[in-house]
């Protein structure tokens, strides 16, 4: 076997960093961009009942409503392209917000065993 040695110099790479949602940008003005968009709102506090608005499906049996409790609150960060989807029908125009999204724990009423899933605030209403 042989070895190979190369020396490479080091080189500094320089990222410009959004102070709401610590997204990474090449250039200062796209940080600022970023962070100019507004903080939406957070709507639910950890502890608090919820129910899904839209009912997933239990690989067990059919469609459910999870009904459950906040645990934790993510954000603020960018909306994504799912966010833009379900809940916004697709307008670009609406997505210039960090928006939060909230962890759920809930019992599936088929399976009986508990389950956590993610939903934006649009997605949830509460119990």
């Amino acid at each position: 076997m042989k070895t190979f040695r190369r020396k490479i110099p080091a080189r500094t790479v320089v990222r410009y960093q959004c102070e709401i949602c610590e997204a990474n940008y090449r250039t200062p003005a796209q940080a600022e961009r970023c962070e100019a968009r507004i903080v939406e709102a957070e709507k639910f506090i950890p502890g608090q009942l919820v129910r899904a608005v839209w009912q997933p499906e239990c690989s067990r049996g059919g469609p459910y409503c999870s009904k459950g409790k906040v645990v934790k609150s993510i954000g603020p960060q960018l909306p994504d392209e799912d966010y833009e989807r379900r809940c916004l029908g697709g307008k670009t125009a609406r997505l210039n917000s960090h928006v939060f999204q909230y962890e759920i724990l809930f019992i599936c009423p088929h399976c009986k065993q508990n389950q956590s899933a993610l939903y934006y605030a649009s997605e949830l209403k509460t119990a």
